[in-house]
């Protein structure tokens, strides 16, 4: 079977448990909604509160005896339920019932205007209702209580007030008795707070059955997940590392070091005497065979640079190959006596024992043809001005020693190789890729598009931590 009917398979699973994964979201999210609204059987009806009701407490000379029905707990806006009263007059004069809402201002309002019977009450300018109760009689008065709560945010809980007088005009003298009939606090909802009541109840519900076993459950696989990231360091740190060090100490930081010094000698190729600048090209000129010796004994014993990425390692390569191959050789004229002095530098020589060594009078006939070619294509002789194309050339010298420099301490940050670009695993403080040169001294045109690509992709895998101070670009 070849490798892409496997991963067509593997993407056909994936697509079977994701549509069955959003089934199962679907069913569960139906069943929620429909348990919510109580549409599903067997669900309890709406309770009937214990609504509690206070009254003031009327002398026995009243003769008036009240009992309160109280209504439902919670309604919707809109709906009415009475505030059923039976007055009871028990003395020997007819007595006079009057009672008007204690507030109009809240959501709840007792609409004694609309009072029943309407053949008993009589109904006043400002709304109040009265009612006569003859001696020794019981009538009953139903005052509806209305709902109406426009932009408010329900649920909202109010009593229901509700003050009244009792007076006996046949008394001698008349009598007169103030009282208050209040419950307690009845509810409005609406259809939408109910479904979020029911929904926070089967939250609750789940939360207080399940939670245990799922916290231990995702404890359990962080815990797995730990153990097996330690694995992975371990794994990393003993068997990647030791071999990774001894690369690093053995080549890439002397080799960095030799681009570092290239750098530093090229620097002094600048406006002098003929002698000194001629000394600054022969010290430029000696330091880059030294660097390439280096480069040349990692090849022979590692067989060549091995970083985290792929494409760090074609930019520095790309970058190294264009310096010496295609900038450095073809202007000495005779790349192979280029590859011949190089190999023949000691490791340890400094600058000053390398311009000794390779212009001595036993080499001095091979050395100083190479030489007069480097410093005619690498400056003015006479102004020390360096050429556009030396120019750029060290530029992209000084990107490949940043990216070797990056990548000797890279690999002691992120480890594990599997992740996304950038979203790997971190272990100590993040190394730092401090290029800040211009790629625009770069030529040709499509050579500083190749090289700029090439860096895009290359900064575009590293961690955003590592590259806090460097432009991204264009």
């Amino acid at each position: 079977m070849s490798r892409y009917d496997v991963d067509l398979i593997l993407w056909l699973r994936r697509i079977l448990w994701l549509a069955l994964l959003a089934i199962f979201l679907v069913c569960v999210a139906i069943f929620v909604r429909q348990y919510a609204a109580g549409n599903i059987p067997g669900l309890a009806p709406a309770s009937v509160a214990p609504v509690t009701v206070t009254q003031s407490a009327l002398p026995a000379q009243s003769h008036l005896r009240i009992a309160v029905a109280p209504p439902l707990d919670s309604r919707y806006p809109g709906e009415s339920g009475p505030l059923v009263l039976l007055i009871e007059n028990d003395g020997d004069a007819d007595g006079v019932f009057a009672a008007s809402a204690a507030a109009e201002d809240g959501c709840i309002h007792l609409q004694t205007a609309a009072a029943e019977p309407k053949s008993a009450v009589s109904i006043a300018k400002d709304g109040a209702v009265s009612l006569r109760v003859a001696a020794h009689r019981t009538l009953s008065l139903r005052i509806p209580v209305d709902t109406a709560c426009p932009n408010v945010h329900l649920p909202l809980s109010e009593p229901a007030e509700l003050t009244y007088t009792w007076s006996i005009p046949a008394a001698k003298p008349a009598a007169a008795f103030a009282g208050l009939i209040a419950t307690s606090p009845l509810t409005v909802t609406s259809a939408r707070a109910e479904f979020d009541r029911r929904g926070a109840a089967i939250v609750d519900l789940l939360a207080k059955d399940f939670t245990w076993p799922v916290l231990l459950a995702v404890l359990g696989f962080l815990a797995q997940f730990k153990l097996a990231q330690r694995a992975d360091r371990q794994q990393v740190f003993q068997a990647l590392l030791p071999s990774y060090t001894e690369l690093v100490q053995s080549h890439y930081l002397p080799i960095t070091r030799r681009m570092q010094i290239v750098a530093i000698e090229a620097k002094n190729i600048q406006t002098g005497t003929a002698a000194e600048i001629e000394l600054a090209l022969k010290r430029t000129f000696c330091s880059v065979l030294m660097m390439r010796g280096r480069m040349l004994l990692l090849l022979r014993q590692k067989g060549g640079v091995l970083f985290r990425t792929a494409v760090g390692e074609e930019l520095f390569a790309r970058c190294i190959d264009v310096f010496y191959r295609e900038r450095f050789q073809p202007g000495t004229g005779n790349p192979g006596q280029c590859e011949t002095l190089a190999a023949s530098l000691d490791s340890e020589f400094t600058v000053q024992q390398a311009v000794e060594f390779l212009f001595d009078w036993q080499r001095k006939y091979i050395t100083q043809p190479l030489f007069a070619g480097f410093s005619l294509a690498a400056a003015d002789a006479a102004t020390g001005a360096k050429n556009a194309e030396f120019e750029g050339a060290l530029e992209l010298l000084d990107l490949a020693g940043q990216v070797m420099s990056f990548e000797c301490d890279r690999i002691y940050y992120q480890t594990n190789p599997y992740g996304n670009a950038g979203e790997a695993k971190w272990y100590f403080d993040p190394p730092q890729f401090e290029y800040q040169g211009d790629l625009s001294k770069v030529t040709p045109d499509a050579l500083r598009n190749e090289i700029r690509a090439l860096y895009r992709t290359y900064l575009d895998g590293m961690p955003r931590k590592c590259r806090k101070n460097v432009p991204h670009p264009r």
